[in-house]
Formats: C-alpha cells, sequence, structure tokens
C-alpha cells in the first residue's frame, strides 16, 4: 500500500505541476527574440490557468512595447535620413563655392530651415503615433465639435491663402478619450484635406452624435484617389504619388488617426469620390 501510494501520488504530482514547468521554460525563454511564444494553458479554471493567462498577458504586452519601440526606431531612422541629407549637402556645396555671395547664404539657410521643419514634424509625428500605440488613454469629456472649431481657427491663414471654401455643421459630438490625442486626430484629418486640396477648392466638415455614438467628417475635392490605394494611406509614411507634395508633409498624418482611433475604440472609414479627393469618417462611442 505504501508503495502504491507513493507511485500513485508521484504521477499524481506530475501532473498537477506540469503547467508549472511549462510556465518556468516558458519564463526563461521569454526575451526579445522569443515574445511571440504564448502558453495558452487548456484545462480547469484554477489557480494555474489564471496564473497561465496572466503570464500570456504579460508576454502581449511586452511584445506590442517591443514592436512599437522597434518601428519608432526604423522610421526615425528612416525619415530623419533625408532632412539631414539635405542639409550637409546645402551647407557643402555652398562652404565648397570660394566666392560666396549673400543670396548664397540666405538660399542654403532657407534649405536648412526647411529641412529641420521637416525633421521636428516627423520627429513629432512619430512621438505621437508612440503614445497612440501603446493604447493607455486618459478619459476626460471632449467635445469633438469644439476641436474641429480650434483646428479651423490656427489653420485659417493657409486657408485664406489657397483661397478653399470650407462648409460646416458642426453639431455637439461628445466622446470620453485623450483630449490632446483626440484633438491631433482632428487636426490631422484637416491638415490633410487642406495640404491635397486644389487651389480654390472645397472642404465638408460635419460634427454630431448619433444612436450612441459620436462622429467628425471631413471631405475635401483634392486629386483622385484610387479605392486600392486608400488602405497604404493609413500606414505609416504610405503616401499616394498622385496626392504627395515634397514641401508639405511626412506621411504620418493618416497612420496616426488609425492609431489613435484604434486607442479609443473607434472606426475610422476612408472613401475615394468621383470627382476626386477622400471623404473620412471617425465613429467613437458618445461620453
Amino acid at each position: 500500500m505504501a508503495v502504491a501510494s507513493g507511485g500513485l501520488g508521484w504521477i499524481v504530482s506530475g501532473r498537477v505541476l506540469r503547467p508549472v514547468r511549462t510556465i518556468t521554460e516558458t519564463a526563461k525563454r521569454a526575451s526579445e527574440q522569443h515574445l511571440g511564444e504564448r502558453l495558452a494553458l487548456n484545462g480547469p479554471k484554477d489557480e494555474l490557468k489564471e496564473l497561465a493567462d496572466t503570464f500570456d498577458e504579460m508576454l502581449e504586452r511586452l511584445d506590442a512595447a517591443f514592436a512599437s519601440q522597434k518601428r519608432f526606431v526604423a522610421n526615425a531612422s528612416h525619415e530623419l535620413r533625408t532632412p539631414l541629407t539635405v542639409m550637409r549637402t546645402a551647407i557643402d556645396v555652398t562652404l565648397a563655392k570660394t566666392t560666396r555671395t549673400p543670396e548664397q547664404l540666405e538660399a542654403m539657410a532657407e534649405k536648412v530651415r526647411r529641412s529641420i521643419d521637416r525633421a521636428e514634424q516627423t520627429i513629432d509625428g512619430l512621438l505621437t503615433l508612440a503614445i497612440s500605440d501603446q493604447g493607455q488613454v486618459g478619459m476626460e469629456h471632449v467635445d469633438l465639435a469644439t476641436a474641429a472649431e480650434d483646428v479651423l481657427d490656427t489653420a485659417s491663414p493657409v486657408i485664406e491663402e489657397l483661397g478653399l471654401q470650407v462648409e460646416t455643421e458642426l453639431n455637439p459630438a461628445g466622446t470620453a478619450g485623450d483630449r490632446f490625442l483626440l484633438d491631433r486626430m482632428i487636426s490631422n484629418l484637416i491638415d490633410n484635406s487642406i495640404r491635397h486640396n486644389h487651389p480654390g477648392g472645397w472642404i465638408r466638415i460635419r460634427t454630431g452624435s448619433m444612436n450612441g455614438s459620436a462622429f467628425f467628417e471631413v471631405a475635401n475635392n483634392g486629386p483622385f484617389v484610387a479605392d486600392d490605394v486608400i488602405p497604404s494611406l493609413f500606414e505609416p509614411f504610405g503616401r499616394a504619388e498622385a496626392r504627395v507634395n515634397p514641401r508639405t508633409g511626412v506621411g504620418i498624418g493618416l497612420s496616426i488617426v488609425d492609431s489613435i482611433a484604434i486607442a479609443h475604440s473607434a472606426s475610422v472609414i476612408a472613401r475615394s469620390q468621383s470627382e476626386g479627393g477622400l471623404d473620412i469618417s471617425v465613429t467613437l462611442p458618445a461620453d
């Protein structure tokens, strides 16, 4: 009986402690290169199952954090190389001349300044994208209509310079979220409709609440965008060739919009218009 009981206890303890060994081995293997592993432990919902699920959730968060960090480093190193190259070339060409006129020095300074502005836009956009990718957003009341009014006030000089006609229907659209990120989302959408437009074109902006949701819509009549190109516009630095202006934007605005929308459980729909331009709508849970 003693031998039988000892053997049975050894078998039972081995079966019970097997999940613990699995957790231990996975924890030892877990590193930056193996964060994709998951325990996915099956069985009854006991303490060991809860421990395994918690461990899987921790690996999921770590994997997302490392992926966001890698994207930030890769995108920054790729996109910052262009303005730095432009600045170095402008300075080297000017300094290579034996006699430099004030006009040449002024032209060089303007090129360097434009490159610095582009680098600042890229860094600012990448930081916002990294913050929204973390999915940790504050919760406070935000009215999308008020945010749209503020952005339009700031952009009014550019709108007047391009002769754009702006139609607005700004009804209250209350939602809950991070004010900085939601303001940035509205700013990027309106800025996108201004940058990629025709001189003398039009922009239509609507906000409101419907069926327990708050919405923001912006449409413009810029260059035509094919339906199969639209998904690539929401990828970092993805731009349609027909819509790219090398003097404006860094191709990250809509990817930031998409990331902020995901962090706020919102949906973004972009539609191509037959007369040109895009019609983009964002729907968020109402506050």
